[in-house]
């Protein structure tokens, strides 16, 4: 459900709750991905959310491999 909850809340503007993806998955995502994509701009984040930005969508498979390995 984690998983499903990631790729499809990614997809939308306002993104992945941080606090709902590890209440269904019982893990975080992975700090250093997060903070690689973060600073490469395919990512923002937030105290409570993950959210894909333009340039981060149009690749988001890609992105959603990293976060999920």
């Amino acid at each position: 459900q984690a998983v499903e909850y990631l790729m499809m809340s990614l997809r939308l503007r306002e993104g992945s709750d941080r606090a709902r993806y590890h209440a269904l998955g019982g893990i975080e995502l992975p700090h250093v991905a997060l903070a690689d994509m973060v600073q490469t701009g395919l990512l923002t984040l937030s105290n409570s959310h993950i959210r894909a930005t333009d340039k981060g969508r149009m690749i988001l498979n890609s992105v959603l491999r990293r976060l999920l390995a």
